[in-house]
């Protein structure tokens, strides 16, 4: 998938749910803008683009590393990546 627009930048971030901002790692394989757009300076804007409009929240939870999470996925999957984290971390949203 070659992302190139606003709207692919959605449609990425839809499919995977979250990705990491910059590149992934052989140790976190992850997907990641910077690789799904290919250009480094089109990925930073598509980025911001997708943060001004409120598609992503960017958090850095996993492994230290920036990620950006789809904002309707945000509050349903974060007990699951806080607990990668946090191995004590509450299970459900009612437990945070």
């Amino acid at each position: 998938m070659s992302i190139e627009t606003d709207r692919d930048s959605i449609e990425f971030t839809k499919r995977v749910k979250f990705a990491l901002r910059y590149n992934s790692t052989p140790l976190l394989p992850l997907a990641s803008m910077y690789a799904a757009v290919g250009d480094t300076r089109r990925a930073i804007e598509l980025t911001n683009s997708l943060l001004a409009r409120k598609e992503v929240v960017e958090t850095n939870v996993i492994a230290g590393r920036l990620v950006l999470v789809l904002a309707t996925s945000y509050l349903p999957c974060m007990p699951c990546v806080l607990s990668i984290e946090l191995p004590n971390c509450p299970t459900t949203l009612a437990a945070l």
